[in-house]
């Protein structure tokens, strides 16, 4: 039997316990009165009950982890928290400690107990296309490739070359933004925010390295872009029906522009985007210009050959808004 001062620091310390607001409720399996004869048996048990349900209730996870309710009966940890990172649901789930994802024109900076959204660049606003174009030959070295309709000083002009000879050295003022070698097909890239002087001329001069055939396409945008934002290219010298390339990393307000090019006269198609201009030189080379509005690639884009090419050239670019 237990004497009432024993009882009583016994029931003092279940309220306690059992009326923390960091706790949920106990329950003991004896009720016991102040002043009442206690056996020893019950006493043990209450205590017993305390102990496990106290043990249940203890925090879960590492210093500074975030509580919830685990199963009823127990709790569960999320984190600790790094920075920037939320508790966010996940339904029929834990939650689970994430941060932020940035869509296009958002960056987020995560540092101790803040996060900051901004806007960056054009805030998601794409570049608008002036025109296109693609011509190509089965001969020629020195190649003259002219501009889209509409274009205007101040315009960004891109220029995707496929080629059985390789470009010979960038062209005066243009900017090489890929170059790729090898047999029986060759692959560039070029880049110019064009002059008054340009449009005068009408097109641009490009040499090769010999005589066969090639394709070349033009794309040019009005003049509120930034500028080339990305670029992913292959080039192979054995053939394949279905190329596929890697999309570029996404970049905000960026236009992608996909180029598939190889040494086969018969028709090419990409999977990704709606297309802007195609054609074949009418013996052994065959291109065409894709663009997408989002980047839907799903980890790569397939340039796909009605005839299997000896070579093959790809390329993807991101061009930027203003």
């Amino acid at each position: 039997m237990l004497k009432r001062g024993a009882l009583l620091v016994f029931a003092v310390a279940c309220a306690v316990v059992v009326s923390g607001s960091t706790r949920a409720a106990c329950t003991l399996p004896n009720t016991l009165t102040n002043g009442q004869p206690a056996d020893a048996a019950q006493v043990m048990a209450n205590f017993n009950a305390l102990q496990t349900c106290a043990t249940a209730q203890a925090p879960a996870g590492s210093v500074g982890s975030v509580q919830y309710n685990a199963d009823g009966a127990h709790f569960g940890a999320a984190g600790p928290l790094a920075n920037g990172e939320l508790i966010i649901g996940s339904t029929g789930n834990a939650p689970q400690a994430a941060t932020l994802t940035a869509g296009p024109g958002i960056a987020v900076t995560n540092s101790s107990g803040a996060i900051t959204i901004t806007a960056i660049g054009n805030g998601g606003v794409l570049p608008t296309i002036r025109g296109s174009a693609i011509q190509g030959a089965s001969t020629g070295s020195n190649l003259t490739v002219t501009w889209p309709t509409g274009s205007a000083a101040g315009d960004l002009a891109i220029i995707f070359i496929g080629s059985s000879w390789a470009m010979s050295a960038t062209p005066a003022n243009w900017a090489l933004i890929d170059q790729k070698i090898g047999s029986y097909w060759n692959g560039a890239v070029i880049a110019k925010i064009l002059t008054a002087s340009d449009i005068t001329a009408g097109s641009a001069g490009i040499t090769l390295g010999g005589s066969s055939d090639w394709i070349a396409s033009t794309i040019s945008f009005q003049g509120n872009t930034t500028g080339v934002g990305g670029l992913t290219s292959l080039q192979n010298s054995s053939g394949v029906a279905k190329r596929s390339i890697p999309a570029p990393t996404t970049i905000a307000g960026a236009l992608y522009v996909l180029f598939g090019s190889g040494r086969t006269n018969s028709a090419v198609t990409i999977t990704e985007g709606t297309p802007l201009q195609s054609m074949n030189d009418g013996v052994a080379g065959s291109g065409a210009l894709y663009q997408s509005t989002s980047h839907p690639f799903f980890g790569s884009a397939v340039v796909n050959f009605a005839s299997t090419p000896a070579g093959d050239y790809e390329a993807i670019i991101g061009v930027t808004g203003p």
